[in-house]
C-alpha cells in the first residue's frame, strides 16, 4: 500500500492517528451528508416555504427563512456543511437575498452527479458539463431579462413584494415593500455609469412588544443610552460631535487620564503628594475636553468608548447630551454618514466644521426597550427602519425579510434588468440547457443534462411546498414554454400563470449569482476525494529550523498490504 507519510497502517486498516480506512469513500460519505441536508432545506424554499426553529446556546427560541441564517445556526461541522454555508454567507454578504437558491442547486446538482457516478463517469467531465450549462442558463436569462428604469417605483415594489414572500398578509406585505422601496432610493447615488445603492446604509432594527408596525426614520438608531439621569434627554438641533479615537495606553475616552499614563506621557510618582497633584491634573484635563465641546458649539457627544461617571456629570452640567461605549467603528461611521460628522482622533482639537447635525436626538422607549434616536438629518446618507412585532422572534423573522428585499430592491437599482419570478426562469432555462447540450461533444454533455434538470428540480420543489403536484406542474410548465416563457407559480393559484402580467419579478444579478455560487460549492465538494486529519502545529523553533533547512522534499514509501 502506497502511503505518503511513511506510517504503517493501523488495525482493520485505520491510521493509528485517527484518520479514515483505504476502503472509505470520502465522496460518497459527502454526497450522503448533501442529502441529508437538502431533505433538511427543500421545505424552506418559495412561497409556501416553512421556517425552521432553533435552541440557541441561550436558551432561545429563534425561527428563521433564511437560508444562510438556517445553515449558520445548525450545529454541524461536516465540511458539506461548511463548504455550502460559506456560499450561503457570501451571498448573503454580497447581496442579502438567493441564499436558498445558490444552496438547493448545490445541493440538486449533487443528487444529480451521484447518477452519474453511479454508471462510472469522473467528476471532471461532470463539472465541465455543469459550466458549460451554467454559461448557457446564464445567457438564456440574459436574453428574456426585462431591461427597466432603475427608479421606476412600480417595479421595485413588485420586487419587493416578491422577496417578502407570502408571510406578512397583503396589506402589511405592501406598507412593507413601499418603506423598502423609499429607503433603498434615498440612499441611492448616481455613478458614472448608472447608479450606486449601498444596501447596508439601509438599517433595520426589530423591536418586540407591540403589534406590527414599521417606522421609518431620516438618520440613525443606536441601543446605547445615556447613563446619567442629569443627561438631557431630549435635544432639539443638535450639533452632533463623534469621539473616534482607538484605544491609547491610559486614554481610552472622555475621562482623567488612568495608570499614570497618559497617552504616550508617563507620570512618575515620587510621593504621597504627587497622588493629588496627577488627579488634580486629570480633572482639569477632562474640564478641558468639555470646554473645547462647548466653544465648538457642540450638545451631543457620542464616543466610541467610556466616558467617566465624573465627566457625564461635567457634560449634564453644560448641557450636553453624551452617549459612551459605542465600541464599534461601523457604528460612529454609519452615523457619520447620518448627520455629516467628521471622526474626531483627538478630543482636544474640536472644530466647528467636524460636527454633524440633526433636528432631533432623543431617548425613546419601545416596549420594554430604551433607544436613542438620531433623525431629521438633512442630508443624511443613511436610512433606518424600526419594526415592531408581537415578539423579539417574530421582529427578527421580519427583519431577516426585511434585509432580503432591500438587497434586491438595491440590485436592481444597480443593474437595471429584471426576470419573472415563481420558478419560472429556472423552468424555461431548463428546456434550453437541456436542449443545447446536445451539441455538446463527449461526456461532459451529460453534466450539462444534469445541470438542466437541477434548474428543473428547484421548480418542482417549489411546487411541491406550494401543495401542487409536482409531475404534474412541471409538464404543464414545459407545454406552456413553448408559447411563452414568463409562466410560472403564484401564490393561491392551483397551475401555471403568466407572471408577466402580475407582476411578479425578481433581479436577474441576484439570480445569476446564485446559480453560480452552487456551481463553485459542488466544485468544491466533488474535487474532494480524500480526508486527512493535522497532527498538529510545529513549535516556533522547530519553523526556524525548517527555514534554515530549506524545503525537503517528500517520498512515498512502498508497504506491503
Amino acid at each position: 500500500m502506497y502511503r505518503m507519510d511513511g506510517q504503517k497502517a493501523g488495525p482493520g486498516g485505520s491510521r493509528p492517528d485517527g484518520g479514515k480506512p483505504p476502503d472509505f469513500d470520502l465522496l460518497r460519505h459527502n454526497l450522503g451528508m448533501a442529502t441529508a441536508l437538502e431533505e433538511f432545506l427543500t421545505t424552506t424554499y418559495g412561497p409556501g416555504g416553512r421556517a425552521k426553529l432553533f435552541d440557541d446556546e441561550k436558551g432561545k427560541i429563534v425561527a428563521t427563512f433564511n437560508g444562510a441564517r438556517m445553515l449558520e445556526k445548525l450545529e454541524s461541522d461536516h465540511p458539506v456543511t461548511t463548504v455550502l454555508r460559506a456560499a450561503a454567507l457570501a451571498q448573503e454578504n454580497e447581496w442579502r437575498d438567493g441564499t436558498k437558491i445558490a444552496v438547493l442547486l448545490g445541493l440538486r446538482l449533487l443528487r444529480r452527479a451521484e447518477e452519474i457516478l453511479d454508471a462510472g463517469l469522473r467528476p471532471l467531465p461532470i463539472l465541465e458539463g455543469y459550466r458549460r450549462g451554467l454559461d448557457l442558463a446564464a445567457k438564456r436569462a440574459s436574453e428574456v431579462a426585462r431591461d427597466v428604469d432603475p427608479t421606476d417605483e412600480t417595479i421595485l415594489l413588485s420586487v419587493a413584494r416578491t422577496c417578502l414572500g407570502t408571510w406578512p398578509d397583503g396589506t402589511i406585505r405592501n406598507g412593507l415593500a413601499e418603506a423598502v422601496v423609499q429607503a433603498a432610493l434615498q440612499v441611492a447615488e448616481p455613478v458614472e455609469n448608472g447608479w450606486r445603492c449601498d444596501r447596508w446604509k439601509v438599517h433595520i432594527f426589530p423591536m418586540g412588544g407591540s403589534g406590527l408596525s414599521l417606522e421609518s426614520i431620516n438618520g440613525y438608531v443606536l441601543k446605547q443610552v445615556r447613563d446619567y439621569h442629569g443627561l438631557p434627554g431630549r435635544v432639539e438641533n443638535a450639533r452632533i460631535a463623534l469621539f473616534d479615537a482607538a484605544p491609547m495606553r491610559g486614554k481610552a475616552g472622555i475621562h482623567e487620564p488612568r495608570l499614570r499614563w497618559a497617552g504616550e506621557t508617563k507620570f512618575m510618582l515620587k510621593s504621597p503628594s504627587g497622588y493629588k497633584e496627577l488627579t488634580d491634573w486629570g480633572a482639569e484635563y477632562t474640564r478641558e475636553i468639555i470646554r473645547g465641546l462647548q466653544q465648538a458649539g457642540a450638545n451631543v457627544v457620542f464616543c466610541r468608548l467610556g466616558i467617566s461617571d465624573h465627566a457625564l456629570k461635567l457634560l449634564a452640567d453644560a448641557g450636553i447630551l453624551g452617549i459612551r461605549r459605542l465600541m464599534r467603528t461601523r457604528r460612529m461611521e454609519n452615523l457619520a454618514h447620518a448627520t455629516g460628522a467628521s471622526l474626531i482622533k483627538d478630543f482636544k482639537t474640536v472644530q466647528e466644521a467636524d460636527l454633524g447635525q440633526a433636528g432631533l436626538v432623543e431617548e425613546r422607549r419601545y416596549g420594554e426597550e430604551k433607544v436613542t434616536v438620531i433623525t431629521d438629518c438633512a442630508d443624511a446618507k443613511l436610512v433606518s427602519l424600526i419594526v415592531r412585532a408581537p415578539g423579539e422572534g417574530f421582529g427578527e423573522q421580519y427583519e431577516d425579510l426585511l434585509r432580503k428585499a432591500v438587497g434586491a430592491v438595491a440590485a436592481v437599482i444597480e443593474d437595471p434588468r429584471v426576470v419573472v419570478g415563481g420558478s419560472a426562469l429556472e423552468a424555461m432555462a431548463s428546456q434550453h440547457v437541456r436542449r443545447e447540450a446536445a451539441l455538446i461533444s463527449g461526456r461532459a454533455q451529460l453534466g450539462a443534462e444534469a445541470f438542466g434538470r437541477a434548474l428543473e428540480d428547484l421548480a418542482a420543489i417549489m411546487a411541491t411546498n406550494m401543495g401542487l403536484d409536482a409531475v404534474d406542474t412541471l409538464l404543464e410548465l414545459r407545454r406552456l414554454h413553448t408559447q411563452r416563457p414568463t409562466y410560472g407559480l403564484r401564490e393561491g393559484a392551483r397551475e401555471p400563470v403568466d407572471l408577466a402580467e402580475g407582476p411578479v419579478f425578481d433581479s436577474l444579478a441576484i439570480r445569476l449569482a446564485a446559480w453560480a455560487r452552487g456551481v463553485d460549492a459542488c466544485q468544491t465538494i466533488l474535487r474532494v476525494d480524500a480526508f486527512h486529519k493535522s497532527r498538529g502545529t510545529l513549535k516556533e523553533e522547530e519553523v526556524e529550523e525548517r527555514k534554515e533547512k530549506g524545503p525537503t522534499p517528500v517520498k512515498p514509501s512502498l508497504e506491503e498490504n
